[in-house]
Parts: C-alpha cells; structure tokens; sequence
C-alpha cells in the first residue's frame, strides 16, 4: 500500500508540476561539429544555462546544410543553426519561422598558393553543399569582378576532409571556409575576401523551427533563447575563458583555439561574424533577397519569414 500510495504521488507530481519547472528536452541540429565555431551551444550546456532552465538539449552534426533543416522539417531536430539555410527552404515552401540571429556570413574565400585574385580562380569548392551559404554568396561576388559561372569558373562540392588535399593536389582553385580555414593557411593558402565584410547585411547563424513548435512550447522556445544569449554574449565579452573552455573542454589546440575565436568574434581576419543576438529585421529581408536571387524564385514578405513574438518576451525576462 505504501508502495501505492507513493507511486501515486510521484505520478500526480510529474502530471501537474508546471512545465516551466519539469525538465524539457530539446535537439539542435547544426551542419558542423560545434567545436569549429559554435562555442556558444557546448557552453551553454557547460556553464549550466540550460540547466537553469530545465532543459536539457542535445546537438547533432548533419552533413550538409540542408539536411540540416530538412531534419526540423521532419520532426527529427527543434532547431536548425541556420537563418539563410531556413529562408531558402521557407522560399520553397517550409512552413519553417525564424526566431533568433546570432551570426553574419561566417565564410571567407581561401585561394590556394599562386591564385592571387578573384580573376585568377577557375574552380572554387563548397563544403555544406549546394546552395549552402558560401556556394550562394560566392554566386553574388563572383558577377562584381566580371565572372560568370560555367564561363570563367566552376563549382565543385566536396567533404571537409578532402579540402586539404584538393589544395594540395591542385584539384580546385579557391573554397569558400569558416574556421577550417586555419588549416589552409597552414598550407599555404590566402584569404581573399571575408564575406561579412563584403556582406554585412546576410544573416547566417541563428536559430529557426517549425511553426508548431512555437505555438505548442512557447516556455521552452523562449527559455533556450535566453539561455543561448547569455552563453554567446559571455564569450563576446571574455576571449580568455572561451579560449580556455575550448582548450580544456573541446580539445583545441591553443593555435586553433586563439585563430577560431579571432576569427568569430574580432576583426583580425576581416569583419567579426558573431554579433549579439536579436532580430534585425531589415538584415533578415536582405538575405532573402539574396536568397530569391540566387533560386530564381519569387521573393516572400518579410513577416511571413520571422517570428519575433518569443524574443520580445526572452529580452523583456532578460532585461536587455
């Protein structure tokens, strides 16, 4: 009876604890492993945002872009690390909301040794596939120096792994990298362009999900923003201790750890790509644009893209 009547009690405690007190599980879906620049997901698990929170979330590495946001589609992930990869799935019709940005274009284009211009490069190789954020704005720069795709160069889609030996082998010319640009430099490579300079109205990493999510967990929407700012704001602000967090927890190398992080977040390499996360609205309409440009599709209004309802609450809690 005692067994009962505890049992009982346990069920009616779960059953009725309020929701912003039972611990919710979430799963982020990026389209690269968090340690080569998201640092803001890992940490927020460490440093116990989420736990403050109640949630508990779980990161998966998708092997393309797309398939990234294909797996929130399906129900498969919560969230996507995408705001351009979101926008062209919604211009395709993906009933898809954006709600939080926190990065610009985190790409440059690498050029190995003897390409010396963007006149120079023939074939250019994209890692998180087609359509993928550097494929479309190297397809926007390349016009400006009078390239033209299929005429004066080509694209080619390949794994992170075979980058360095593609350089190496003289397979292509120049490729659109983030953080993996540190080991091309080691090589030999040079740094042509850093696309949030050349671009610092396009939104790429933020946070997106379905529809259905927001309206079925607002609490839970809104309390991962909250905790994603203060894991992202910290590490603006603190270049020591999210180097060292990287060190000691994610298992960088210091060279890479110090090139990572000036790469994200300061202007050493070219402009910073981290900003502090909100909702530019008219920066969000620009990648659209981009975004239509490049698919040849019409574009869409804005309001139909964005979610801004939940961030509003997030910041009112958070008091920025």
């Amino acid at each position: 009876m005692i067994i009962i009547l505890l049992g009982a009690g346990l069920w009616y405690w779960l059953a009725y604890l309020p929701s912003t007190q039972r611990v919710q599980n979430l799963v982020f879906a990026t389209p690269v492993p968090a340690a080569f620049g998201y640092w803001e997901l890992p940490y927020a698990q460490d440093a116990g945002y989420f736990k403050e929170y109640n949630l508990n979330v779980t990161f998966v590495t998708m092997r393309t872009s797309s398939e990234m946001v294909q797996a929130v589609v399906a129900g498969d992930a919560d969230f996507a690390y995408g705001v351009a990869d979101t926008i062209r799935a919604q211009l395709a019709g993906a009933q898809l909301k954006i709600v939080l940005v926190t990065s610009r274009a985190a790409f440059s284009l690498i050029a190995r040794s003897g390409i010396n211009s963007i006149q120079d490069i023939n074939i250019i190789a994209h890692t998180t596939g087609r359509g993928s954020d550097g494929d479309v704005l190297c397809d926007q720069l390349f016009p400006r120096y009078g390239m033209t795709l299929g005429v004066n160069y080509t694209n080619v889609f390949v794994s992170r792994d075979a980058i360095v030996p593609g350089f190496q082998n003289l397979e292509f010319d120049a490729v659109s990298a983030g953080s993996n640009s540190y080991t091309l430099l080691q090589v030999g490579a040079t740094q042509l362009v850093k696309f949030a300079g050349e671009f610092p109205q396009w939104c790429m990493g933020g946070f997106s999900c379905t529809e259905s999510l927001i309206d079925q967990k607002p609490v839970e929407v809104t309390n991962f923003m909250k905790a994603m700012y203060k894991s992202q704001t910290y590490l603006m602000g603190h270049r020591t201790e999210a180097i060292d967090y990287a060190i000691n927890t994610l298992e960088l190398d210091r060279d890479y750890a110090e090139y990572i992080y000036d790469f994200c977040f300061t202007d050493k390499y070219g402009a910073p790509y981290k900003i502090t996360p909100g909702m530019p609205v008219a920066d969000i309409e620009y990648t659209m644009k981009l975004c239509a440009n490049y698919s040849d599709v019409a574009e869409m209004p804005v309001a139909q893209l964005i979610d801004t309802s939940l961030w509003d609450q997030a910041k009112q809690e958070l008091g920025v």
